[in-house]
């Protein structure tokens, strides 16, 4: 009888713990910063070219992602991030634009090769295409 009393005694105690986690925020803060957004880039399947993006965040950080050594890359986040993107084809290559992940466009120049996103959800993955010269 006595073990019943102290196992109901812990759990009682632990869901008064839990309780108070839940009413001071505390509880669902630690849970928020589980969920990780990340920011994926990667060359097109269909691309004859080479180069790499830069990404900015808005905390001004910067980040590249060299597309002529990998597929792609990927930048993680523990909330919603803005993004500015600008492709840069290398030395052989042109920058053909961008097929995904820059719906929410912003372009800064004629080439239109730099787009703002702001990256609400847990992934979000832009696409881009450089073409060689010698194709």
């Amino acid at each position: 009888m006595t073990k019943k009393i102290l196992l109901a005694l812990a759990v009682l105690i632990v869901l008064i713990i839990a309780y108070g986690a839940i009413q001071s925020g505390k509880l669902g803060q630690s849970v928020g910063m589980l969920q990780k957004i990340t920011v994926e880039v990667k060359k097109s399947f269909d691309s004859t070219g080479f180069g790499a993006v830069q990404l900015v965040d808005n905390n001004g950080k910067e980040y590249y992602c060299n597309l002529i050594d990998a597929e792609k890359c990927d930048y993680g986040y523990q909330s919603e991030v803005a993004m500015k993107m600008v492709a840069l084809p290398a030395d052989d290559s042109i920058f053909e634009g961008w097929l995904n992940g820059c719906d929410s466009i912003e372009t800064t120049n004629l080439d239109n090769d730099t787009c703002g996103v702001n990256v609400y959800k847990s992934k979000r993955v832009a696409e881009v295409r450089f073409s060689s010269f010698n194709r």
